[in-house]
């Protein structure tokens, strides 16, 4: 009931808590870098369609959906999510959390695939 931010730097981080139940109802900014910057090279090189593919090579994308979804759900005060990455083709149930927030300011690295676009992910 009295924490009001968190930052996770791994997938795990946020699993804990989603596999613990953890509910905070007083959160307001939830920020995190899940890839290695080794991912953020690779994922960058090329921005398209294929982005989603390696996003998967160095995290579990559905289970992170999965365990963010319910966190961003149950934290009604989040004005500030900034989550690298957050894709929105995998991360449906996120996205769909994100959209619910009333009281969001800031929403940062979202990756959306422009199918008609020959360019492909804008960010």
């Amino acid at each position: 009931e009295h924490v009001k931010s968190i930052e996770a730097t791994s997938t795990d981080g946020f699993c804990f808590f989603h596999r613990q139940r953890c509910v905070f109802p007083a959160l307001t900014a939830l920020t995190g870098s899940l890839m290695p910057d080794v991912a953020l090279f690779d994922i960058d090189t090329e921005i398209d369609s294929g982005a989603s593919e390696r996003c998967g090579d160095y995290l579990d994308l559905h289970l992170l959906d999965e365990a963010l979804s319910r966190l961003v759900a149950s934290s009604s005060n989040l004005t500030h999510v900034n989550i690298w990455p957050i894709h929105s083709p995998v991360m449906e149930k996120t996205i769909a959390a994100i959209g619910r927030l009333s009281a969001v300011e800031h929403v940062g690295h979202l990756l959306l695939y422009d199918p008609y676009d020959d360019h492909g992910l804008v960010r």
